[in-house]
């Protein structure tokens, strides 16, 4: 599976920004079918991660049991944790 022509990629890289999912079912940007149906995805958030204005890749935070509203302290941990990794790579490349 080419994983740079899911929909939810594709719209991280025209956004740059945290992908929130309350439900993935019947939602666009369409997460992939093997998601829900192989390891039964419910919701989800992305979170990109850009280096030298290029999306290299994301960290994503899954909810297997119901539907759900992700709260905004879940959201700001799922950012802290796109910062993290950008200032660990920032310190890698000095």
């Amino acid at each position: 599976m080419d994983q740079r022509k899911l929909e939810t990629v594709e719209w991280l890289e025209r956004h740059r920004e945290i992908l929130v999912q309350t439900s993935c079912l019947d939602v666009t940007p369409a997460p992939p079918i093997a998601l829900i149906e192989i390891y039964g995805v419910k919701a989800q958030m992305l979170g990109p991660l850009i280096r030298d204005d290029e999306l290299v890749g994301w960290i994503s935070v899954h909810e297997n049991k119901n539907t759900r509203e992700w709260m905004p302290n879940e959201i700001s941990y799922l950012n802290k944790a796109v910062q993290e990794v950008h200032e660990i790579l920032d310190s890698k490349n000095q």
